[in-house]
């Protein structure tokens, strides 16, 4: 076949409607922040055109945050595909209805706002966000996980995070809610040669994304194109850029110093699911503290008088626990990149008393750290107070739980007390996640050492275990059977979790779960 000697003007003009990334490209061009077409973005544009055309109408997209995807996924291709086939029709959905909404919206703005230069227009009914035409019968539709989408058929049907987070994935009925709707509402809407893509957070191996691969390996389902690309390369010879190990997936933005000052304030199991792609509780394997290493983190520490105490106390009544702890920070090489400090924490003593009360707690309290007030040669002790936020209302004798502390040390003048609470109790997993990484980070850094006399917090580092449902998975509850365990760590855990579960890094606010 002979080429012809000059391509058509008009075909040369038309060449950035070819793909989401080279759509992006030429409308962002003019405005303030134009897209960036960054590498993995172009592979992930080519992918979304093999799925459009029906060569592989099935995708899954597992990328880190802030790395681009939804972006380009949820907004910039519905627009691109609607640009190409104004009279079919875009289904996104993600967990909430105000969440897939959103997008949505932005879809809509786009279109209003290139009007003058897309092949589709909005008609003239369309103001909803979430629900709206073009001029030529198709549109798109957004709805939340669980939506009815009733007389609607998607010619491509685009699912942004159906879970909310990881206690959402971690629940056996939340992940059953989600499989309903997909195979019995969502599925059945797509249109014959319709394309599917999917991209999600795998927080748990039986998630959506876990269940659609495993019937597809029995040959029970539909072929699915997985698209992989973590933060940082594991795998040279399968990796979708051809990347060496552990090179950045996006260095021109997030290079690998601005990913490992992310890694130092998230848990291995965090770390795994959000940026590398792999399902968080494989990684955990039903150890709620699986970051704990009695090798690493079990070492005599020493009472610094020049850093306050922080006591940290779980109500409950048998065995009443705490924990006395304090903290140390240090300057680091990214500390001028992140504007953090490396801040490492000492358990010095903890506190089980069975059958107990509040003020047996606070006897107990001032018994144990007499010899803190000797080495502190008069001067007064600044203790922290950290705890259980409904201690503030539950009453275990007849004050509340902080009336009763704070009355205690006003008899107490040489402690300075000052009271650290959340505004709500943590999520249990939150509260987990920091206290692992602490224990050891995913940079495999221990900002965490526990004194050997602390023998039940160390048991229940070892000991404590997830939860399982009915099919043997974990779920996002610890397991409470053994009544002696848990009140330490969970105390030990209020006060992580207030003072590092959430700090910013490199310029976003990262905490344990993005």
């Amino acid at each position: 076949m002979q080429l012809p000697k000059k391509l058509d003007p008009a075909v040369l003009a038309n060449l950035w409607r070819l793909t989401p990334a080279s759509f992006a490209v030429q409308l962002s061009k003019t405005e303030p922040q134009p897209w960036l077409a960054a590498r993995h973005l172009r592979v992930l544009s080519k992918h979304i055109v093999e799925a459009v055309a029906g060569r592989k109408p099935r995708l899954i997209v597992n990328m880190p945050p802030r790395h681009g995807k939804s972006e380009l996924i949820s907004k910039w291709t519905p627009a691109w595909f609607l640009d190409n086939w104004p009279h079919k029709t875009v289904i996104n959905a993600g967990y909430g209805t105000q969440f897939a909404e959103e997008w949505g919206r932005k879809v809509r703005n786009l279109t209003a706002q290139f009007q003058d230069k897309l092949r589709y227009q909005l008609s003239v009914d369309s103001k909803a966000a979430g629900r709206w035409n073009t001029t030529q019968n198709g549109g798109m539709y957004a709805t939340g996980i669980g939506g009815a989408i009733t007389g609607r058929g998607a010619d491509l049907l685009v699912i942004d995070d159906p879970v909310k987070d990881h206690q959402a994935a971690n629940s056996l009925v939340d992940r059953d809610r989600v499989w309903d709707w997909y195979t019995n509402t969502a599925r059945t809407r797509v249109m014959p040669g319709g394309a599917i893509i999917i991209l999600m957070t795998r927080w748990h191996e039986d998630d959506l994304v876990g269940r659609l691969l495993k019937y597809a390996e029995k040959g029970e389902g539909e072929q699915w194109e997985v698209l992989n690309l973590p933060a940082i390369c594991e795998d040279p010879d399968h990796d979708p850029l051809g990347r060496k190990a552990g090179e950045p997936l996006w260095p021109e933005l997030r290079n690998l110093e601005y990913l490992q000052a992310l890694m130092l304030g998230t848990s291995p199991e965090a770390w795994a699911a959000q940026y590398q792609g792999h399902p968080a509780n494989l990684v955990a394997n039903g150890n709620v503290y699986k970051s704990f290493h009695k090798e690493r983190n079990v070492r005599p520490v020493a009472y610094d008088p020049r850093r306050p105490l922080c006591w940290s106390l779980d109500f409950n009544v048998d065995p009443m626990c705490s924990t006395i702890a304090q903290w140390h920070e240090e300057i680091m090489p990214y500390t001028y990149l992140t504007n953090e400090k490396k801040r490492t924490v000492s358990v010095l003593q903890e506190i089980s008393l069975p059958n107990s009360s509040t003020l047996e707690a606070c006897q107990e309290f001032i018994h144990r750290t007499e010899q803190y007030r000797k080495a502190s040669q008069g001067r007064r002790i600044h203790v922290r107070i950290y705890g259980d936020r409904s201690g503030n209302s539950r009453k275990t004798v007849g004050d509340t739980d902080y009336v009763t502390i704070r009355d205690f040390f006003r008899l107490h003048p040489e402690y300075a007390i000052t009271t650290h609470l959340s505004n709500s109790n943590p999520a249990v997993k939150d509260r987990v996640n920091a206290v692992n990484a602490m224990l050891c980070n995913a940079a495999d850094e221990v900002r965490c050492l526990i004194d050997p006399a602390c023998t039940e917090l160390i048991k229940d580092f070892v000991q404590v275990q997830w939860k399982r449902d009915s099919s043997g998975n974990t779920t996002g509850q610890i397991d409470k059977s053994d009544m002696a365990r848990t009140h330490v760590s969970d105390a030990f855990g209020y006060f992580i979790q207030k003072e590092f579960g959430l700090t910013s890094r490199a310029g976003i606010k990262t905490g344990i779960l993005q």
